[in-house]
């Protein structure tokens, strides 16, 4: 058992140390790439040439280091015309030059190469490199690329560093007459060739990063339709199908697409890629966002279109600067989810959503978006779905609670696009356009969630004497990491003849507010409406100041289906009711059915002779 941990360790430091770039490759910028490559639909074999198109930069270059895998063979290399000896070794092309090339200097490299491109295992149980399968539905055999995070080298000689964006690339792709390459940006060309073979010759102008390139090939058919942006160009969305019946299948999905585009363009800015494309092409499994191209599974999901069409503008526009600022790409595209559902599919749909986020995030204790250093080539921990995800699309739903201006978040949504368009960018430079368009000091907020881990709990007594509501809200972390979050936070208080909603700012672990208000309280709820991580502990109303503990109340299960049961000692009142305030239930009973009620946010107010506790329940 020992030997065999000592032998997955140095597999997975293996992986890691692979994972990162020879020093070599940063003294060198990637202008343009060219792949002239043949494939089939039948099996990973591929044969070629890829052009790189380079500048120096950092240090005068005597060394040229390309990646790519050892399990396919390299003809030769030519670097600016002449045949240039090499070394392929773990991974990497190595080529000595015959003079060195000075800073600022461009040059261009040719590298022929062939073989059967490996399959190998990614993240989230995806596969990487070149996948073959049978998409056996249809009965059509299927070739494709997947090259995120670090799987690009393994079908095609690259600069696996993400700050480094070519500013465009031709895909030429040579196959069978009887398939289709569908591949990324514009289809400027289809070339009949001699022996059956046709070629399709697809290109971008715009800048991109290395994982985006894509291609699958298949018997595909064409089926393509316009989206409308306002005031804007219209989008092609050209679609590679099997047949008829695969694209009926699809079209709604296609719909999805076409109304997403169009809102998306109104919120984030005009679409990159508009005078290109954007589309989808059919895949047995193993689905994702390509540059302007996305490839779909059978069992594709709604919020999978819109988180497909979110990394357009976040990883395809802007791209990090590195790894471990991937809360540019995942966060955003998981946010741009709930954005879409929230226009196409309801208030409720998209709270549940969020709902579902954040039982996730709190679901452990500790754990940061921004990914550290020591953990920037660990794939698992850069698309780990709690932090990544759904932790950083909470983070931009709480910036957006932060501002409490819907409009000027967009704005500061459209501004970091056109600020950064076709660049890289950081959470920090995020930061400064969100500050500059705010006037907001957003500070202590990166600082606490975003470099920071673990999430607040909450525990709040309150009493209403003299026409004063007292509130005392005591702050505790899951993480001694961050010890205090200073985040706005709002109270509902439901009183017999006056409602409101405060918004309080807390500055220490146990703080104080006294507000006026001249009524009886019936019902008070902490963060209604859900827009901040956090854990609600007890909240106590005391009909003085406090001098007693709050009382142990247990309400299960929570979320629920259906029943939920109430265990607490002395129960004078059971009070039930949705988020609008409409009363469900009052009595004693303490087994309560909730089946024939809606999904939604409830809130239970239990009363004893002392004091009255209020908790929410989720209806799922």
């Amino acid at each position: 058992m020992k030997k065999a941990l000592i032998g997955l360790f140095f597999i997975l430091l293996s992986s890691y140390l692979l994972a990162q770039p020879n020093q070599l490759e940063y003294d060198y910028d990637v202008s343009y790439y060219k792949l002239d490559l043949e494939v089939t639909n039948t099996s990973t074999y591929i044969e070629g040439w890829v052009t790189i198109k380079a500048n120096v930069v950092g240090n005068p270059l005597d060394t040229f280091v390309v990646e790519l895998t050892d399990s396919l063979t390299v003809d030769s290399v030519y670097i600016d015309n002449i045949n240039h000896s090499f070394s392929h070794i773990n991974n990497e092309i190595i080529i000595p030059l015959s003079s060195t090339i000075s800073l600022g200097t461009g040059f261009s490299t040719r590298i022929y190469y062939y073989g059967n491109a490996p399959t190998i295992p990614a993240f989230n149980n995806h596969l990487g490199g070149l996948v073959n399968s049978l998409d056996i539905t249809y009965d059509k055999e299927v070739t494709w690329s997947f090259s995120e995070a670090f799987y690009a080298k393994y079908w095609w000689p690259c600069k696996q560093v993400i700050g480094d964006k070519a500013d465009s690339v031709d895909f030429f792709i040579t196959t069978d007459t009887l398939l289709t390459p569908a591949s990324i940006g514009k289809l400027n060309n289809i070339v009949t060739l001699s022996g059956g073979k046709h070629r399709y010759e697809w290109s971008t102008r715009h800048p991109f990063p290395y994982y985006m390139i894509f291609f699958a090939v298949s018997e595909y058919q064409e089926f393509s339709f316009y989206a409308y942006p306002e005031n804007k160009d219209s989008i092609l969305i050209q679609c590679f199908f099997y047949d008829s019946a695969c694209w009926n299948y699809y079209s709604d999905w296609m719909t999805d697409a076409k109304n997403g585009i169009e809102y998306l363009s109104d919120i984030y800015g005009q679409y990159l890629f508009a005078d290109e494309k954007y589309g989808y092409c059919a895949v047995p499994f193993n689905d994702h966002e390509n540059l302007t191209i996305t490839s779909m599974r059978p069992d594709f999901e709604t919020f999978r279109i819109y988180h497909c069409l979110g990394h357009q503008w976040f990883a395809g526009n802007v791209t990090c600067e590195n790894y471990r600022d991937i809360w540019v790409h995942e966060g955003f595209a998981s946010y741009t989810e709930y954005l879409c559902m929230r226009e196409f599919s309801g208030e409720l749909a998209a709270y549940l959503s969020l709902q579902w986020s954040h039982n996730n995030v709190m679901s452990s204790p500790g754990g940061s978006v921004y990914v550290p250093v020591a953990e920037e080539w660990n794939q698992d921990r850069l698309y780990d779905h709690r932090l990544t995800y759904w932790k950083g699309e909470l983070l931009l739903h709480m910036i957006r609670f932060q501002l409490d201006n819907d409009s000027m978040f967009y704005d500061v949504l459209r501004s970091f696009n056109t600020l950064y368009s076709g660049g890289n960018a950081t959470g920090l430079d995020f930061k400064a356009v969100l500050e500059n368009v705010s006037s907001i000091d957003f500070t202590d907020f990166f600082d606490q969630w975003y470099f920071g881990e673990g999430f607040p709990t909450y525990d709040i007594v309150y009493y209403v004497q003299n026409d004063s509501l007292t509130i005392i809200s005591t702050q505790t972390t899951s993480t001694p990491i961050t010890p205090l979050f200073t985040i706005p936070m709002e109270y509902r208080i439901m009183g017999y003849n006056i409602e409101t909603t405060l918004r309080l700012y807390q500055t220490q672990n146990v703080q104080t507010f006294t507000i006026y208000f001249p009524d009886s309280i019936w019902d008070f709820t902490l963060d209604p409406m859900n827009w901040v991580i956090n854990k609600e502990g007890s909240i106590v109303e005391s009909i003085a100041e406090v001098n007693q503990d709050a009382l142990n109340l247990f309400i299960f299960p929570n979320p629920t289906t259906g029943r939920i049961t109430i265990k607490a000692e002395n129960i004078n009142k059971i009070e039930l009711s949705d988020i609008q305030g409409k009363q469900v239930y009052t009595g004693k009973n303490t087994t309560i059915d909730l089946s024939q009620q809606p999904q939604g946010i409830y809130i239970i107010k239990v009363t004893t002779n002392k004091q009255t506790i209020t908790k929410k329940i989720i209806k799922q």
